[in-house]
């Protein structure tokens, strides 16, 4: 997904790299996969106002997303109501 100029064991990025290298965190930020990005990274010339890359989402696309982050924020909603109860359990248990 980039292609920095290699120097040794240094990497060198120039700026249009750069941008590249935000839209893949934003990206990933966002829980898209390194494959779902690669395919986004088709189109990341275009930029917001302020000049920093933008990701190019379709409706179909950042609506399937944003089921899967909300699915995983109840999973781990369970999660943590588990591991919570696990602990109030195990230090009941250490005071009886």
């Amino acid at each position: 997904m980039l292609s920095p100029i290699r120097r040794g064991v240094a990497r060198y990025y120039d700026e249009a790299q750069r941008r590249r290298l935000q839209l893949i965190v934003k990206a990933k930020h966002l829980g898209f996969t390194l494959a779902e990005i690669a395919e986004q990274l088709a189109g990341f010339e275009e930029e917001d106002q302020s000049g920093a890359p933008k990701l190019q989402l379709d409706m179909a696309t950042a609506q399937a997303q944003l089921g899967f982050l909300e699915a995983r924020r109840q999973e781990i909603d369970l999660a943590i109501a588990e591991l919570r109860a696990t602990l109030c359990h195990t230090h009941a248990d250490r005071r009886g």
